[in-house]
């Protein structure tokens, strides 16, 4: 099985394993009966769902990096494909040439080749015709001489117009020749420009396989980053649920202490309590606490009950507090998240809580107001600086109450 999918399993399984125990929590919650192990374990699932959490931003992250570098991949192959096809194009245009060439270069050889055999018929017939009118008998020449001198120029005659035709020809045929082989070259050039363009279309194919991998795992981080988000957030909503358990676990536990304390302290000296009964109408008991006229009683209506500590405020623990007072909702966290505009997958650098116009809005700690003005983004916001490096910003306001350099405490509106 891929290692990715049994990944997912064994989450989904975890986040089946968290709605479990928030409904053994609710449950608890029910029967009023909270221990210390319980919100302990309440307590670690949710850290566990927090750290899965983690996990899965870590792999979203490693995802994304993946993704980025496959549009890069893509985007280079698509560089290359594009030079490819350009030279796929213009050894297209080349061999247009050299067939142009080719074919001219043939035109030129039938012509030369009927220049040449021009040039042999016309020597033939001439030949001929002086063979027949009896000019050109060598015996004739020989014999008719007049002296030596005048055979030798005869002959010379002779073998000058003989050497002329022969001239001829050798220059048309040798025009041929070089013809053919220009010819020939540009039929070569062409076989190789064919070659070149073959090989041009295998590497386009290439190319083309490459970009359909890098588009094909493009879509399938997509879809896998899409899937890892659905998870994130299945997993943020039971951390959301587990945190609202514990925090009324942790009310409750608190309030049984108190309960419990008070009655540790006041049982004995409660009237009514069925353990110590008392009879108020009794003559005999001479430490009857209602009665007023006691004279060893200095206080005649006595506070058998300590003041309990206030019941904790989870907005007060640390040394910053919730920002709001009416409204504990929290509508987006921190990290990442699918934006509710764009639809784009980007990091989310704040916490939304959602609450009703116009609701207060509180110091989470003191500091100095170093901005307080309007922002496309944020509309009416102020940011405070608290000192140690720690600054806050509060958005989406319905009015600004404060001015850049204005002193807040925690908890001022």
């Amino acid at each position: 099985m891929n290692k990715k999918v049994v990944r997912i399993i064994a989450i989904l399984l975890a986040v089946l394993l968290a709605v479990s125990v928030i409904a053994a929590a609710i449950s608890v919650l029910t029967a009023n009966a909270v221990t210390m192990e319980e919100i302990d374990e309440v307590k670690d699932q949710k850290d566990a769902v927090a750290q899965q959490k983690e996990e899965i931003v870590r792999q979203i992250e490693q995802l994304e990096k993946q993704r980025l570098d496959a549009v890069s991949r893509k985007a280079e192959l698509d560089r290359l494909m594009t030079d490819n096809q350009k030279r796929i194009r213009q050894t297209e245009e080349e061999l247009s040439s050299f067939d142009a060439l080719i074919e001219e270069q043939t035109e030129k050889v039938a012509q030369a080749q009927i220049s040449e055999q021009e040039q042999f018929e016309l020597y033939k017939s001439r030949v001929r015709a002086m063979e027949e009118s009896g000019l050109i008998s060598y015996l004739e020449v020989i014999f008719q001489a007049s002296s030596f001198s005048d055979l030798l120029s005869r002959i010379d005659v002779m073998a000058n117009i003989m050497a002329n035709d022969r001239k001829i020809e050798m220059e048309l045929e040798l025009a041929r020749l070089a013809t053919e082989k220009a010819k020939l070259d540009l039929e070569q050039s062409r076989v190789a420009q064919e070659e070149k363009k073959q090989q041009l279309e295998r590497e386009g194919e290439e190319l083309q396989a490459q970009l359909d991998e890098a588009i094909e795992l493009m879509q399938s981080l997509r879809a896998t980053m899409e899937e890892q988000t659905a998870l994130y957030r299945q997993l943020d909503g039971a951390e959301r649920e587990l945190g609202q358990t514990l925090y009324e676990l942790e009310a409750l536990y608190e309030e049984e202490a108190r309960i419990a304390a008070e009655q540790a302290s006041g049982g004995s000296e409660n009237p009514e309590d069925p353990e110590n009964p008392q009879d108020p109408e009794d003559p005999e008991d001479p430490e009857d606490p209602d009665d007023p006229e006691d004279p060893e009683d200095p206080d005649p209506d006595p506070d058998p009950t300590p003041n309990p500590d206030p019941e904790p405020d989870p907005s007060n623990y640390g040394r910053f507090q919730w920002p709001s007072n009416n409204s504990t909702y929290v509508t987006s966290l921190f990290g990442p998240r699918i934006h509710p505009i764009t639809g784009e997958y980007k990091n989310h650098n704040g916490i939304d809580i959602g609450a009703d116009y116009g609701s207060a809005v509180l110091a989470a700690a003191g500091g100095t107001v170093i901005v307080a003005d309007y922002d496309y983004g944020y509309g009416n916001y102020i940011m405070i600086d608290h000192g140690d490096g720690y600054v806050t910003l509060y958005g989406h306001m319905s009015s600004l109450l404060v001015e850049a350099g204005d002193t807040v405490s925690r908890g001022e509106l």
